[in-house]
């Protein structure tokens, strides 16, 4: 079950529209220690740490926060302690604002605005197993409530607490928490999360870093997710025509960014405003004569 649960989390902390940063917190009662996180990119190896935030908006306007994490285990380094903090607002609007942490119904267990789990000892070889630089993967509420039902059993579940977002433009967000825990079973043992902070950041392109072009490319739009401004760069070999599209989940043409012959090889970039177009899913069409492809894009408003 373990094991489940953690591919699950795997996927989220290192899906590409995942944010690097960090998260720690000092927890006390039936457990003592402090959890610290944090990103690293470029690795072949498995970091002693790891966490992302991703973003997820749904056909119904509202948005959530899914920031996973998971660190070595100080008393036993082949194990590893995992947290999962989830947030959702229902206008589908990420600001600076707090909720209220809310025990979890087993029954339904997305039917809550914000949660946190920690689930300790998590043993290290599905770990390794599984960590790899990037996985690829669709997160959606389907396998948040998956992840939900699959790591329940071997959780500390919330009772109380708060969590708060102090910072966010679209390229950064920033926030605390604490909380109250309880080890599922009876008696119950309980676990005190306090001090607990997070920071994220979109990744963003250095273009003087860029080595000479040698391909067509769609490149990663800067930042993703975004609100409601972001950059699309792209790369060509020589001078041809290129179509640049926007299209929305259903498949429609939403918005057409480039149509032209362009006359320079090389690096380009354009910027896409979104202010009138709904929260969700895009994708961006890159196409030549020879050439095609696409990225997904979040917009979060």
């Amino acid at each position: 079950m373990k094991y489940l649960s953690f591919i699950l989390l795997s996927s989220f902390t290192f899906t590409q529209d995942a944010w690097p940063g960090a998260l720690s917190f000092d927890y006390s009662g039936m457990l003592n220690g402090n959890f610290s996180a944090e990103t690293l990119l470029d690795t072949t190896e498995l970091p002693d740490s790891g966490t992302g935030m991703t973003l997820i908006p749904d056909s119904s306007g509202s948005v959530s926060i899914i920031i996973p994490s998971y660190v070595q285990n100080t008393n036993n380094e082949e194990v590893y302690d995992i947290f999962l903090l989830y947030m959702t607002d229902e206008d589908g609007i990420i600001e600076p604002q707090s909720w209220n942490i809310e025990p979890i119904n087993p029954e339904d267990p997305l039917d809550i605005n914000a949660t946190m789990l920690f689930i300790p000892e998590v043993d290290s070889i599905f770990v390794s197993d599984l960590i790899m630089p990037i996985i690829d993967g669709e997160a959606d509420s389907t396998i948040i409530e998956e992840i939900l039902f699959e790591i329940l059993i071997a959780s500390y579940i919330p009772v109380s607490g708060t969590v708060e977002i102090t910072e966010f433009d679209g390229e950064i967000i920033v926030g605390n928490f604490n909380g109250m825990l309880s080890e599922v079973g009876w008696p119950p043992q309980f676990l005190y999360v306090n001090d607990g902070s997070f920071e994220f950041s979109a990744i963003s392109l250095n273009i003087n870093d860029k080595l000479p072009v040698t391909n067509f490319q769609l490149l990663n739009a800067y930042p993703n997710p975004f609100n409601p401004i972001t950059v699309i760069g792209y790369q060509i070999m020589n001078n041809c025509d290129v179509k640049l599209d926007i299209y929305n989940l259903q498949g429609q043409l939403v918005e057409s960014l480039i149509d032209s012959k362009q006359e320079l090889a090389g690096y380009h970039e354009i910027t896409w405003n979104a202010t009138n177009f709904p929260s969700g899913i895009y994708f961006a069409r890159l196409q030549t004569a020879k050439f095609i492809q696409t990225h997904k894009l979040v917009l979060v408003k």
